[in-house]
């Protein structure tokens, strides 16, 4: 601490400041053996430049838009502009160049309210996410009440419409319930949506996929479709799903940041495969 206080007051207006360059500071902040901890430092001062910046910023985080803050560690300028897309932080030391793109929380929209919503629920809030469940059903949400969840007991295409805006937005259907999970799905399908998912075994993902032909659903808006859900772990049990789940949530997520591309598997249809 006494290293960080020291520059901020005596340093330039940015630097960065390294810890773990000895072994009594590396065991003292618990930094694992041979790694080292970087800190930027930036004197911020109360300037008309620097409050129009930081509005910016937060108007565009409050309509849901990625905004790019680029600083030239040189001089300490700082440059504000709306980005589409999101990438991890930038650290040049070479070119004195940092930069940060700010973006919304993710959003979590579960249809149904379960078991397994109430897993999915829980780690996803772990992981950041703003996390929202569906059922219009009466009294399914009452024994679903969970801290910091959104409780919406609406239609799930309009719950659809009206909380899934943008690409840092995920669905997942819960319910096993066609009457719930079709309507969310094919309202889903159209947004913009990272990640459209629906819980089931083989058989009823490639009945579900049918139904949602016959319903009018594209072909190419299916092809989206993530089922059955999750990680092929084996999971069997409520938690187990979940954590199969949230983790291929987590490998798209990952992958469309640092712009990889992402394997996945498709399930065909059988056009005539009765529902299970």
């Amino acid at each position: 601490m006494s290293k960080f206080k020291s520059h901020r007051q005596n340093g330039p207006p940015v630097q960065c400041v390294r810890y773990g360059e000895s072994e009594s500071e590396s065991t003292s902040l618990g930094l694992p053996c041979g790694g080292y901890l970087d800190v930027l430092v930036e004197r911020l001062l109360p300037t008309a430049t620097n409050a129009s910046a930081f509005r910016h910023v937060v108007s565009c985080l409050q309509q849901r838009q990625n905004v790019v803050r680029t600083l030239d560690m040189a001089t300490g300028e700082v440059l504000v502009t709306e980005t589409e897309g999101f990438e991890r932080l930038v650290y040049r030391p070479e070119t004195e160049e940092f930069r940060q793109v700010y973006g919304p929380r993710y959003h979590l929209l579960l249809l149904g309210a379960s078991a397994v919503s109430r897993y999915v629920a829980e780690f996803a809030m772990a992981l950041d996410y703003e996390v929202s469940i569906c059922d219009p059903r009466d009294g399914a949400l009452e024994d679903l009440a969970l801290g910091g969840v959104r409780s919406l007991s609406i239609m799930p295409d309009d719950a659809v419409r009206e909380w899934v805006t943008d690409a840092r937005s995920a669905v997942l259907a819960l319910a096993h319930d066609p009457r719930i999970d079709d309507m969310g799905l094919m309202e889903a399908l159209d947004s913009a949506a990272f990640y459209v998912g629906a819980m089931g075994s083989d058989r009823s993902s490639a009945s579900r996929r049918e139904r949602l032909l016959d319903l009018g659903v594209r072909e190419e808006a299916l092809a989206r479709l993530r089922a059955p859900i999750g990680l092929d772990i084996g999971s069997k049990t409520p938690p187990e799903i979940a954590v199969a789940a949230l983790a291929e949530l987590t490998k798209v997520r990952s992958a469309l940041e640092s712009g990889r591309s992402e394997e996945r598997r498709v399930l065909a249809v059988d056009r005539g495969l009765s529902e299970s």
